[in-house]
């Protein structure tokens, strides 16, 4: 597919710009710290995207979201 569309905004979130290794993601942070936050990123080629959602910091979802792109990485070895 040329395009995706992943709808993750609500009204009580806010978006930041972070970095996931290299990579530039979206954190989305929920005004309610008992509902879940979410990340999204792209793989470095481009072709795979990631989300993860959790009730965590944004500095606890990054290390999570780098460890799985380290993991993905060595799988594309």
């Amino acid at each position: 597919a040329d395009a995706t569309s992943l709808f993750v905004v609500s009204e009580q979130m806010t978006m930041e710009k972070v970095s996931v290794g290299t990579q530039e993601a979206d954190f989305y942070q929920d005004a309610d710290p008992e509902n879940a936050n979410v990340l999204v990123w792209h793989s470095e080629s481009g072709d795979i995207l990631f989300c993860i959602s959790a009730p965590l910091p944004r500095d606890e979802m990054v290390k999570i979201a780098e460890s799985m792109s380290q993991r993905y990485k060595m799988r594309m070895k």
